[in-house]
């Protein structure tokens, strides 16, 4: 288990690129991370730089995290990585707030998101001096 420093999340961000909009939740926060919003939040990989497993929850170093909502938030490619990272080596807090989605399970929908990239920021100049 490895906690990524700033250079590995930008690497991170184009690694989970490719597994949208599977990885979508965790993508949003490494993103956001690497744009500079404020938070409290750590990045832990199974292995680095081919990773299998991503998780996002509370930095334990961090005062401040106990203040805000606990989320924690993974993407696993690897089903006993996985396994191996939530029961073997404790990357979760388990007296924090947990949720895990997964296929074939009912559930209410709150919300529905659609997620548009603009791979070439140049084009959008020429969308908007026409």
């Amino acid at each position: 288990m490895r906690t990524l420093n700033s250079d590995e999340l930008k690497e991170a961000e184009t690694s989970l690129y490719a597994h949208l909009p599977k990885a979508i939740k965790v993508y949003g926060f490494v993103f956001a991370m690497n744009r500079g919003k404020p938070n409290t939040l750590e990045i832990l990989v199974d292995s680095w730089p081919a990773f299998t497993t991503i998780i996002v929850r509370p930095d334990p170093n961090n005062g401040r995290a106990k203040d805000f909502m606990k989320k924690v938030t993974l993407y696993s490619t690897d089903e006993e990585v996985l396994r191996r990272m939530l029961t073997v080596e404790n990357a979760i807090d388990w007296s924090t707030y947990f949720l895990i989605g997964a296929r074939g399970v009912r559930m209410k929908g709150l919300s529905l998101v659609h997620l548009m990239t603009l791979p070439e920021p140049g084009h959008l100049l020429q969308l908007i001096t026409r």
